[in-house]
């Protein structure tokens, strides 16, 4: 069978976007993913190659190549942005993972304060008039270090920011460098920070001050998407029900 494929990057006020094209029997399907500042083309290559089987595919529709009697391009381009409108989004970019007591909770894998900076009023957009509640896991203590200063500038739409323990990934901690640290400057730069060590603390801390309406985003490349799933299966667990 013919599998054909191309990514095809542009940028979309104020983002920049990847709609990754796969064209296999016939058929043709599409990826968008949505990324914060402009990505390189090694981190481009980088998230497809490690979330593939995770990516959240539009139905698909008749390939122009082999189908090009059967339909023209005007409607194929129809087709093709009914099915990506259609469709929930990439795993792990904006996602919204579902509602708890009318919370909604969203995941972004952004991890840099620029991308954090881009995504953020996002989450104070679909908060709208109620608050959002940002999660973030500083991820390693080297680029915590290297961009402490812009950690505390990118929090914009925010009307609380939890802080959880560093993110070490393949680093050993050295000591020097500590989320309390990072939570105290953004006190003192005036943003409403708060320190919550692991996913218990965040969860008792969000469930003792939200309410419906509010909107929770956490942030991170690490494992903070599980708080999301913690949250609604605890949710699932207290009430006998599934959270939507």
């Amino acid at each position: 069978m013919d599998i054909r494929g191309r990514t095809t990057v542009y940028f979309e006020d104020p983002f920049w976007v990847a709609v990754c094209e796969v064209s296999e029997g016939g058929k043709l399907r599409a990826a968008r993913v949505v990324f914060g500042a402009e990505p390189k083309d090694y981190e481009v290559y980088g998230y497809f190659l490690d979330h593939w089987r995770r990516l959240r595919f539009s139905p698909p529709v008749p390939d122009g190549e082999s189908a090009a009697r059967q339909i023209n391009p005007k409607r194929m381009q129809r087709e093709i942005a009914r099915g990506l409108a259609a469709f929930a989004g990439a795993h792990r970019r904006f996602e919204r993972t579902g509602t708890v007591q009318g919370v909604a909770l969203y995941h972004d894998y952004g991890h840099n304060p620029a991308e954090f900076a881009t995504v953020v009023p996002l989450g104070k957009a679909a908060a709208g008039a109620h608050r959002l509640f940002a999660v973030c896991q500083p991820h390693t203590y080297s680029r915590t270090k290297a961009l402490f200063d812009q950690y505390l500038t990118c929090w914009d739409g925010a009307d609380e920011v939890l802080v959880t323990d560093i993110y070490a990934a393949r680093e050993k901690d050295p000591g020097d460098i500590h989320a309390t640290m990072l939570v105290k400057a953004l006190q003192e730069a005036g943003v409403p920070a708060v320190y919550t060590p692991d996913f218990d603390a965040c969860e008792a801390y969000l469930r003792a001050h939200w309410a419906p309406g509010d909107a929770v985003l956490t942030l991170g490349c690490g494992n903070i998407n599980l708080l999301n799933e913690q949250i609604q299966r605890h949710e699932a667990d207290k009430t006998g029900e599934r959270a939507e």
